[in-house]
């Protein structure tokens, strides 16, 4: 749970500076690319766990699970690094 809040925190902060700094658009951006992030780490069991066929794929088409560690981990990598770059903006622009 101490996870997603600071997830989101951070997610937060980014949002703030990608609107002080970037504007408008950008921060429309940033939201869908920081939704896909925390649900990442939010929904890590559901999308980890998920395990089925694609139908529209021709040939071997079965999706197997994945370590949901492993899809959290990946979205912490992506939420820092987004943070990291919006720091590097605003030190930068000054």
């Amino acid at each position: 749970m101490t996870g997603k809040i600071i997830s989101l925190i951070i997610a937060l902060i980014c949002l703030f500076i990608t609107y002080k700094y970037l504007g408008g658009e950008s921060f429309f951006q940033m939201i869908a690319i920081l939704f896909f992030v925390l649900a990442l780490i939010w929904f890590s069991e559901e999308w980890g766990g998920y395990s089925g066929a694609w139908p529209w794929v021709s040939g071997v088409s079965q999706i197997k699970a994945s370590p949901p560690i492993l899809l959290n981990i990946f979205g912490w990598i992506f939420l820092i690094g987004i943070f990291i770059l919006e720091i590097l903006i605003v030190v930068s622009s000054k």
